[in-house]
């Protein structure tokens, strides 16, 4: 099933009309961002309903999809420190303000968010070795690295372990926080800290996925790819 598994790079906001396939698979996405994300912070007595504009505002959102089904989704916003918009955020403000200064006060103003990963059910145990959640995160660093922007952040659930799953790319924590009821590890990642997938199978799939990925964004760097570094 791993063989048949395929990535597509898509847009939060759609600016030019897709193919019907590919306008299909998006509204699927959303479905698929809507129903998990909402039940997630149901269930920790948080939020009741999304805002749509938080998948919309993404930059890039990577699926992986079988025969039209969503199996895994993780987005990614970018956003430009030396703007006084962007730093205004809702995502960045639980990020220490000393790390952003310090990115901003060395002109590393280029970053992105990792956000919104989730497997759907159907596939959460669908392989018995390698892990969706670590390959879409892998993914999301692809896009990362392939666009060279300064640094890249994450908020992950650590009830879930999510943490652990990013510390094994190289993501540092730098801080917690609650969101919605959920505890939540705040990481940070870049260049002099970013590693590959310590499995060699793991890291491969991650290669292999992004390579021959479909990108129906404007970030044309995603068909000049680069090799993540080993761990």
């Amino acid at each position: 099933m791993l063989g048949q598994l395929q990535l597509s790079i898509l847009p939060g906001q759609i600016q030019n009309p897709l193919p019907l396939k590919q306008q299909h698979l998006y509204e699927q996405t959303y479905s698929h961002w809507k129903q998990i994300w909402t039940e997630v912070f149901q269930k920790a007595g948080g939020l009741s309903c999304l805002d749509p504009h938080n998948f919309l505002r993404q930059s890039i959102v990577c699926v992986l999809h079988k025969e039209g089904e969503v199996a895994a989704i993780c987005t990614g916003t970018i956003f430009d420190l030396s703007s006084q918009i962007w730093n205004d955020h809702h995502y960045l403000k639980p990020f220490p303000e000393s790390t952003m200064q310090q990115l901003r006060n060395t002109g590393h103003n280029h970053v992105m968010s990792g956000e919104y990963l989730s497997v759907s059910r159907n596939f959460r145990r669908a392989f018995s070795r390698i892990s969706l959640a670590e390959i879409m995160i892998g993914l999301v660093l692809k896009c990362y690295e392939s666009l060279e922007l300064d640094a890249i952040f994450n908020t992950t659930v650590k009830e879930v372990k999510t943490d652990k799953m990013c510390k094994k790319f190289g993501f540092q924590e730098i801080g917690s926080y609650q969101k919605y009821g959920l505890n939540c590890a705040l990481l940070m990642n870049n260049f002099s800290t970013l590693s590959g997938h310590p499995d060699p199978e793991t890291q491969a799939l991650i290669q292999q996925l992004f390579a021959s990925a479909s990108n129906f964004t404007t970030f044309h760097q995603f068909n000049n790819h680069r090799t993540l570094k080993a761990a």
